[in-house]
């Protein structure tokens, strides 16, 4: 499957949704990356106090946000013309689905 072509009006609906969704999980997942860093940190801190010595490398992913990417796909399903649009396999698990890999 390549291309899937849906309902201007449905999808729109959708991808309200997700941006909705998905700012609420990236502020969560905010917070809860705040905590883990601070917490490792912290730890690393009371070693290095304690007179310990080692190598130190801190590896954390900052969690994602698509919040702009849900704003521009809005922005250009609101000035498509006709009712329906085309998405590509790909653009349907990312913006319909969630699912950003």
């Amino acid at each position: 499957m390549e291309n899937i072509v849906v309902k201007k009006n449905e999808l729109l609906a959708v991808l309200n949704k997700n941006l909705s969704d998905h700012r609420q999980i990236f502020e969560g997942a905010l917070v809860g990356f705040q905590r883990e860093v601070e917490a490792e940190l912290q730890e690393h801190i009371s070693k290095i106090k304690a007179g310990k010595r080692y190598n130190l490398f801190i590896n954390k992913a900052v969690p994602t946000d698509h919040t702009l990417d849900y704003d521009r796909a809005i922005r250009i399903v609101e000035m498509a013309i006709g009712d329906t649009i085309t998405l590509s396999e790909r653009d349907f698990a990312q913006y319909v689905m969630d699912d950003w890999g």
